[in-house]
């Protein structure tokens, strides 16, 4: 019945701590175009990928005291799985899906480890990149939107080719 909320609970608790919304979305849009099944539809943002459904689902969990939003620190808001959200995900994971998060579980931790502006600056080259706009327009369109230097972007781009061959990895 809750399907939807398993994945957001997963992530919370191998990551341990999600800090930032932002953060939180564009981890959740990387999982997702790295073939992880996330059923949230992304659109883009003054931020970059986002998703009302997704944002919508956290609120919902945080309603239900599944996940635990801490205070406004810092500016952002930080999410930890609760002891009812740590049950909720015990009772509704079977041993065979717990499994096949593995994969989940690496990238959430890798992704989780980087910063957010650095996500986000990294999802948003991808998301461009997947709506099938071109380098050319991709650099003058960050570089007037979100203010990022050429070699911000050529960085953003390298990171998002190397984290996507660490996934295949995985």
């Amino acid at each position: 019945m809750f399907e939807e909320y398993i994945p957001i609970c997963f992530a919370v608790e191998k990551c341990e701590k999600i800090q930032g919304r932002k953060k939180f979305q564009k981890i959740f849009y990387l999982a997702k175009r790295a073939g992880i099944p996330i059923h949230e539809t992304f659109k883009w943002n003054m931020f970059g990928p986002y998703s009302k459904e997704l944002a919508s689902e956290i609120d919902v969990l945080c309603e239900m005291e599944l996940l635990l939003e801490e205070g406004f620190q810092g500016g952002e808001y930080s999410y930890i799985l609760t002891d009812e959200g740590t049950d909720f995900l015990k009772t509704s994971l079977s041993a065979g899906e717990q499994g096949a998060y593995g994969r989940f579980e690496k990238i959430l931790r890798r992704l989780n480890e980087l910063g957010s502006l650095e996500l986000e600056k990294i999802a948003s080259i991808a998301f461009l990149l997947d709506e099938g706009y071109e380098e050319p327009y991709i650099k003058k369109f960050l570089e007037h939107a979100k203010k990022y230097s050429n070699e911000e972007i050529e960085v953003g781009t390298k990171t998002l080719l190397d984290l996507f061959g660490q996934f295949k990895e995985l």
